[in-house]
């Protein structure tokens, strides 16, 4: 959607700068849920230890 705002705001604007634009909005989507990605794939390799270890 952030995208979406940044072209829509640029329409006239050159596609160098609606790129860049859309690089820092996807950058700070990732700088913000980069802690729910962090508990997702600890939470992946604990499921994964486990399963290990109860196959022992």
């Amino acid at each position: 959607m952030a995208l979406f705002l940044v072209a829509a705001t640029l329409s006239k604007g050159c596609e160098m700068q609606q790129l860049r634009n859309g690089y820092q909005s996807a950058s700070v989507l990732l700088q913000v849920n980069a802690d729910l990605l962090l508990y997702l794939v600890t939470l992946g390799f604990a499921l994964f230890a486990g399963g290990f270890i109860g196959a022992l």
